[in-house]
């Protein structure tokens, strides 16, 4: 007879408690990750401020335009570094977006050097220095980095602000999709499909894709300066590039679909729709095209107006959905206003609309490639409304650049497929930040 540990007690029971004990464990350990991973998303500890390549140099081109960009050696394009502020001169630090950056036109025509030119010229008792620190896909979860980090450094007085139509959306979808813009998504579904690693050693990152995504961030600087030490780094395991997905892109348009919460829809379209219009989407999906890469961003277009058609008109309209990420946005103002007071600067937002805010031919366009183009968004001013009475209350002079743009709605101010401003777009935003500045 074997002796038991635990008279009294039969061994089947003394099994069933113990893996009942194992079960309760791996749930608490599960759930105290899922807990994580929802801390990590929602207070956005996984976001890295974006910042352009450092000492670039290289060429853009678009269907629409071809520019230069150059940018110094800390990603910045502005030629100036951060450094001691010469006596009677006023410094201005511009945060923002690819806009502010002046994606699609050369340095000189976009409009934080324009705005440098026009307030030398309208107060030429002072010197002006308006310091570009835009980073295209960039928002608020960058911005106030930016500003501690880099834009502290070059003593402003002021500190503007370029809040774009899209800076709440970015946000949300960054909240809720786990990335910012769809291309990125499409990237990361069709890495995680190519993916042959064992499903035990991918389920983490199913699971609990945030919190991954920080530690092996947190790793990965663990090894930069285990590297520099003269550690040299173990290799992460990282999946390849996607191999080719055409027999798989169906699958691959579920997956995403699935990211955006849109699969079933998605799937009872591919029913309905046009075989035409779907052979259109499978260069994206297979990766044979490259959105980053192609000067042409139609087709990326047209896979987003097939999985997000209202993406548009939620960007400006703000559904009840992206209450959370706006209250981020304006958590993310305070605290850009903070640091500037902190350092004896006032700060100044301005708003940057959309293209199919102003532009009829943009919205056309948009609405010709399959999005959800409601009308009102010419003339909608919900953004720009709940912008200014942000800066009310918080004492923050906020700068409509809408009806501005509006009353010139039928000039060439953007680019209608690319989005982005042309050089007469940044030269009207210029003029109307210049009067507000010298205004107040």
């Amino acid at each position: 007879m074997t002796p038991s540990t635990e008279p009294g007690r039969p061994p089947t029971t003394r099994a069933v408690a113990w893996a009942g004990t194992v079960v309760l464990a791996i749930a608490s350990v599960a759930l105290a990750l899922t807990a994580a991973d929802l801390v990590v998303r929602t207070a956005g500890l996984g976001v890295r401020p974006l910042r352009s390549r450092a000492n670039d140099d290289s060429i853009l081109e678009r269907v629409e335009f071809r520019t230069r960009v150059v940018t110094n050696a800390l990603g910045f394009r502005d030629r100036r570094l951060p450094g001691p502020k010469p006596p009677g001169t006023m410094r201005v630090v511009v945060l923002g977006d690819s806009f502010t950056q002046g994606y699609g036109v050369e340095e000189a025509d976009a409009y934080p050097r324009r705005l440098e030119r026009l307030l030398d010229e309208r107060q030429p008792s002072e010197r002006h220095e308006v310091i570009n620190l835009g980073v295209p896909g960039a928002c608020p979860l960058d911005y106030d980095a930016h500003l501690a980090e880099v834009g502290l450094a070059y003593q402003p007085d002021l500190v503007l602000v370029g809040f774009m139509a899209n800076d709440v959306s970015d946000i949300h979808s960054k909240r809720e999709f786990g990335s910012r813009i769809m291309s990125e998504v499409l990237r990361q579904v069709q890495e995680d499909m190519s993916d042959d690693r064992p499903p035990w050693k991918r389920l983490p990152q199913r699971l609990w894709p945030s919190l991954y995504d920080y530690a092996g961030d947190l790793w990965a600087g663990l090894r930069t300066r285990n590297a520099s030490a003269g550690v040299e780094p173990k290799p992460t395991g990282a999946p390849a590039l996607p191999r080719s997905m055409d027999a798989d892109w169906k699958a691959t348009l579920l997956a995403v679909a699935a990211r955006y919460h849109r699969r079933a829809e998605i799937e009872a379209a591919l029913r309905q729709v046009p075989v035409e219009q779907l052979e259109g989407l499978r260069p994206v999906l297979t990766g044979q095209y490259q959105y980053s890469d192609d000067p042409n961003p139609e087709p990326m277009f047209r896979l987003a107006a097939f999985l997000r058609p209202r993406a548009n008109a939620e960007m400006v309209l703000l559904p009840p959905a992206y209450d959370a990420a706006w209250a981020v946005a304006t958590r993310k103002l305070r605290r850009i206003d903070a640091l500037a007071r902190g350092a004896g600067a006032r700060t100044m937002i301005a708003f940057l609309p959309a293209a199919f805010q102003v532009s009829p031919e943009a919205w056309r366009l948009l609405r010709g490639m399959g999005f959800e183009m409601d009308p009102s968004l010419l003339t909608d001013t919900t953004m720009s409304d709940r912008l200014r009475a942000f800066g009310a209350a918080e004492g923050i002079p906020v700068v409509d650049l809408l009806p501005a743009l509006r009353a010139r709605r039928d000039d060439a101010l953007y680019y209608p497929l690319d989005g982005h401003w042309t050089p007469l777009g940044h030269g009207v935003a210029a003029e109307e930040l210049a009067d507000a500045i010298l205004n107040r």
